[in-house]
């Protein structure tokens, strides 16, 4: 079952390769991503991991965990069956055009 977990307290020189390694201990990494600022692309200490296997066991183990200096806060996301990512095409639809709507 795919499932993403949210990192929290990513060190600033941490990217998407270290946490890949890291997570990969665990089960097959979908794909990584570490928030950026969108202006200066420094990273604001927030990563998201997908993975298909091994996710409860990676943030159970991760969680509290230190990597470059900071404890890493690893938490499941939960996704409520009703969310979905929708499309905009309207002048308040965010960047790119997209907008994301709890029902």
């Amino acid at each position: 079952m795919v499932e993403r977990l949210c990192v929290e307290n990513v060190a600033p020189e941490i990217a998407e390769p270290e946490l890949d390694r890291l997570f990969a201990r665990f089960g097959p990494v979908n794909w990584t991503v570490v928030v950026r600022d969108p202006e200066t692309l420094a990273s604001r200490g927030i990563a998201v991991v997908e993975m298909d296997d091994g996710a409860e066991r990676a943030a159970a183990e991760l969680d509290g965990a230190e990597l470059a200096g900071q404890i890493l806060i690893v938490a499941r996301m939960e996704r409520s069956p009703k969310s979905r990512l929708e499309y905009g095409r309207g002048p308040h639809d965010g960047v790119h055009g997209k907008h994301i709507h709890h029902h």
